[in-house]
């Protein structure tokens, strides 16, 4: 199906286990964007299954750096779950380096 219509570029297209990132442009800018990096971070049992996590893809469009992040994060409230999400976060926002710009967090 063609739901956007026919003048969008699809741009990204990226899994990781049942996550996925998909990013469209439309026709008119997508030779404005440049420099497109895709990275993610696995943050399911032992770090490793890609049961959670994220995937971040940033791009230069017109000078412009933009960052999209999708994340599955652990469920459930609570204080305990709450830190949880904010460790897997800080997890993937530090593995997702996608420009090198910083040892810490890097999404650009």
């Amino acid at each position: 199906s063609n739901i956007l219509g026919e003048s969008y570029t699809q741009l990204v297209e990226e899994q990781r286990g049942e996550m996925r990132l998909s990013i469209w442009a439309a026709d008119a800018v997508v030779d404005s964007i440049v420099n497109i990096r895709i990275n993610g971070a696995n943050t399911g049992i032992g770090n490793v299954l890609a049961n959670k996590g994220g995937i971040v893809t940033t791009m230069d469009y017109r000078r412009t750096r933009i960052s999209f992040l999708s994340a599955h994060l652990a469920a459930h409230e609570g204080k305990s779950n709450f830190k949880s999400r904010c460790e897997d976060m800080r997890i993937i926002l530090k593995e997702s380096n996608t420009f090198g710009l910083h040892e810490t967090l890097d999404v650009a």
